[in-house]
């Protein structure tokens, strides 16, 4: 039997890769991951890059939807990432 914590934890962790997978789709489709790969949200350090890469990517982003002005998309993003 699986001790609750843990229960608790993996269902938090498939969460997180199920809003990070949902995030990903929303981005491509706006055009903003340039490379079709993206970012990993659930666990960075798994990223090209590591941490430092996937953090550099997320403000890409965001100064992307700064660029274009995308006030909805950009407090969309920002609540999700922060």
């Amino acid at each position: 039997m699986t001790a609750p914590g843990a229960q608790r934890d993996r269902a938090m962790a498939d969460n997180l890769r199920t809003a990070s997978v949902y995030v990903n789709n929303l981005l491509l489709a706006r055009g903003l991951l340039r490379d079709g790969r993206g970012i990993e949200f659930a666990d960075p350090a798994r990223g090209e890059g590591g941490v430092e890469g996937e953090m550099g990517r997320i403000m890409g982003v965001v100064n992307e939807l700064v660029l274009r002005r995308d006030v909805s998309d950009l407090r969309f993003f920002l609540c999700f990432v922060f």
